[in-house]
């Protein structure tokens, strides 16, 4: 379910969560109602995962940060994170989005795991951070792209 959709009850939850992980995610608390003004002028694809009128977890992509990707979950090494993943890789595929990246704190194993069982590539670590990067398949050349793609024609 888009972010920006969401009702009231959903909202709240996610500012919850957010809150939750703000030292993880390098920001300070936020309140609901700054959130939704934030997403009223965010350049972002925001996703939550709710079962049973529960957020389970969230994804962001931030357009304007080159394409950076966060997310968290309310149960962490329940697939989750996994789960979020997967869906935010297939909204980047759809909007024509050819690379992710995302940044962790070394100290969050659980969010390092999830990346590196995810198959994202480890880019660097410095100052206490993680960086991970994902190109995402349906912008990889395929097989059947002719070799001389891009050159003039004789």
């Amino acid at each position: 379910m888009n972010l920006k959709d969401a009702d009231s009850k959903i909202l709240a939850q996610y500012v919850d969560l957010r809150n939750e992980y703000h030292r993880e995610l390098s920001t300070q608390k936020v309140g609901f109602e700054e959130t939704v003004r934030w997403l009223d002028r965010a350049n972002v694809i925001a996703e939550v995962i709710v079962q049973n009128n529960e957020l389970l977890g969230v994804g962001i992509i931030y357009l304007d940060r080159n394409n950076e990707l966060t997310y968290f979950v309310k149960y962490p090494h329940r697939g989750i994170g996994t789960t979020v993943l997967r869906k935010m890789e297939g909204l980047a595929s759809a909007n024509r989005i050819e690379k992710l990246w995302a940044k962790v704190n070394s100290e969050n194993t659980a969010s390092i795991r999830c990346f590196i069982k995810n198959e994202w590539v480890q880019s660097k670590s410095e100052n206490g951070k993680v960086y991970f990067a994902k190109v995402l398949k349906s912008h990889l050349p395929s097989d059947s792209e002719p070799a001389t793609k891009g050159r003039a024609k004789q």
